[in-house]
């Protein structure tokens, strides 16, 4: 059941990706999608190709944070919990976004910099909105259930950024690191 929950929400937010981001690539869920996203071929001049595309998403979906937390939320016996786990990996993604922030900033060529701080301050600013939308969705769930759906869906929010952000990254270096570290 848990993990359909975690795969059901992607699989319910690509929906909504659609009817926000008119059939982006996208394929994680929440509604950052809306908000532009800051990818290398925008302010790349060498632009991306499909099969490195390709490894990067091969790259991420390797990623440990979602092993971790998959394996924090099947074995989670609440709700409670299951909100409590969600909270704690969305600050893991924050921290995340931030790192690869600051990590494309460094390598990305000076004429590509103010593009990619301009997107970023974007999404910041309406990063708000956005979490509000959640919490007033999850609200009109209702129960407990709602609780859970909103803190996953915060979680998956931060976590598309962080995607993101570090497949801009990739186009630069393809050996970054995440910053988060299983315990």
């Amino acid at each position: 059941m848990k993990k359909h929950l975690f795969f059901g929400l992607g699989a319910a937010a690509a929906v909504m990706l659609s009817v926000f981001a008119g059939c982006s690539e996208q394929t994680q869920s929440g509604p950052v999608s809306s908000v532009p996203q800051v990818m290398s071929s925008e302010v790349s001049s060498a632009g991306s190709s499909q099969a490195a595309a390709a490894d990067f998403e091969t790259y991420f979906k390797n990623n440990p944070i979602d092993t971790a937390y998959q394996e924090a939320f099947d074995q989670a016996v609440s709700n409670t919990e299951m909100v409590r786990i969600a909270n704690e990996f969305a600050d893991s993604w924050k921290k995340e976004i931030e790192s690869g922030y600051q990590k494309l900033l460094t390598v990305a060529p000076n004429e590509d910099q103010g593009e990619i701080e301009k997107q970023q301050a974007k999404w910041q600013t309406e990063s708000q909105g956005r979490l509000d939308e959640i919490v007033q969705k999850a609200q009109e769930t209702g129960g407990t259930m709602g609780h859970v759906q909103s803190a996953v869906d915060v979680m998956n929010f931060y976590r598309d950024r962080a995607r993101e952000v570090y497949a801009s990254l990739y186009e630069y270096d393809q050996n970054f690191s995440f910053v988060y570290k299983a315990e």
